[in-house]
This record gives C-alpha cells, structure tokens and sequence, in this order.
C-alpha cells in the first residue's frame, strides 16, 4: 500500500502505450481493487515507453512494476507460497491489506 500511495499511482489509470509499438507485444496490466473504487493500469511495451518518453507516470508505474516482479521472485524461491498470474498480491505484501484486491500480470 506505501508504493501505491507513494507512487500516487490510484489516480493513474488507463492505458499507456501502443500495442502495436514492439514486436512481440508485451504488456502490464495492474488492477488494485479498493473502497472508492477500482483502478486499472495497462502498459504497452514499457521499455520502450520509458526511452521515448518523459513521463512522470510511466516512471512510477516503472518502479511499482519492478517492485512488484522483486517481489515475484522472492515469492518464487520461499515457499509455499507461489506467486502465479492473478494471485491477490496481498497475501504476499501484507502492506497492500487496506485495498480488496491487487492483481498484476506481464507478458
């Protein structure tokens, strides 16, 4: 909840990018479900976004990304609990209790 709030990353929804920006296309898709309400954030080829422009937002959702898949990683490595596609991160960061859900997914 501290990265998201620090990060004012609540009022940053939408989506980022051009899908069609990269080959092969990647994406994140972040969705944080909380009481006023749910935010999603879709980033089209984010290495690409953040060398072609300056963007405040894209950079913070950059560093919430990186936190997010450190976070995988070390999830992976310490079982049992695995770190899967729409797994409600709350579980693993229990900082992000207060919202009702927070999912993430790159591709």
């Amino acid at each position: 909840m501290l990265a998201l709030l620090a990060h004012h990353l609540l009022d940053l929804g939408g989506a980022y990018g051009d899908p069609n920006g990269g080959d092969p296309i990647q994406y994140d898709e972040l969705r944080i479900e909380h009481d006023q309400g749910d935010v999603e954030i879709v980033v089209y080829n984010r290495a690409i976004l953040l060398f072609s422009t300056d963007s405040e937002a894209i950079r913070r959702i950059h560093q919430l990304c990186c936190r997010l898949e450190d976070l995988a990683a070390r999830c992976r490595e310490s079982p049992p609990l695995l770190l899967e596609p729409d797994l409600d991160l709350r579980e693993a960061y229990p900082s992000l209790s207060r919202f009702r859900r927070v999912t993430s997914r790159s591709r």
